[in-house]
């Protein structure tokens, strides 16, 4: 009788472990979150912009004096009023003074010659899936007395963050993925040819190495024969960047 009863006891035992273990198997804490890495960029400061890690570099040749800048604010005038540049349109997204985005000129390269000028975003941490959106367009067609045409690329480094774009007009560095390319044929007007009003583009991130690692894209101004004499590029602004991590 005894023996029984020690059977019944071990029998109720481990009943009342599993029913244990299963409750506490239910109560488990959720896997965590993957990580997002999602982030957007208006250009409202350009010093806060490149605080933040964004790098400007500009390979054109023959070298010029601009480089990307915001249109916003510059000094004031002779009663204390804020004295804005004139370009003819106003920040996709306006904030403070409707000049609150980013732009690059023809004065790029000097005179004429091949513009080459980088833009490249804050190393981030991307994966295959991911998405970028941005905005970009060029000034009203005839603000100036001959329309020219102009052009853009979107390129990825996908194996680096370090920023390489080589030294050179025709160098592309670590940014070898070429995402997007506006206008390559230089139309000047059409459906083809590089938006004059703001345009919204979203690219997807594809063909990485199947790992999240940090990693840059950048915008690439680049216009062959481009400048005040060379016939190609006046100027392209950009507004409301937005990395998408998936």
């Amino acid at each position: 009788m005894k023996k029984t009863y020690l059977t019944s006891s071990l029998i109720i035992a481990s009943i009342f472990s599993a029913v244990v273990i299963t409750a506490c198997s239910k109560d488990a804490a959720p896997p965590a979150a993957a990580p997002n890495y999602t982030w957007n960029e208006e250009f409202d400061t350009i010093a806060n912009s490149f605080a933040k890690g964004w790098v400007a570099k500009n390979n054109s040749r023959p070298l010029g004096y601009s480089t990307w800048n915001q249109a916003s604010v510059v000094g004031l005038d002779s009663k204390g009023k804020a004295i804005i540049p004139s370009y003819p349109f106003s920040a996709q997204s306006a904030v403070y003074s409707g000049k609150d985005f980013i732009m690059v000129d023809q004065n790029s390269v000097d005179d004429a010659g091949t513009i080459s000028n980088w833009l490249l975003s804050p190393a981030t941490m991307m994966k295959n899936g991911d998405q970028i959106t941005f905005y970009t367009r060029t000034v009203p067609a005839g603000f100036s007395t001959t329309d020219v045409p102009e052009r853009m690329q979107v390129r990825l480094s996908p194996n680096s963050s370090n920023g390489d774009v080589g030294n050179s007009a025709t160098s592309v560095g670590d940014f070898t993925t070429l995402m997007l390319d506006i206008n390559p044929t230089y139309a000047v007007n059409g459906t083809t040819a590089f938006p004059r009003n703001w345009q919204k583009y979203t690219l997807t991130i594809s063909n990485l190495p199947p790992t999240i690692q940090l990693r840059r894209f950048a915008f690439r101004y680049l216009l062959e024969n481009g400048g005040a004499t060379g016939g190609r590029g006046f100027c392209a602004g950009i507004d409301n960047v937005t990395f998408i991590s998936k």
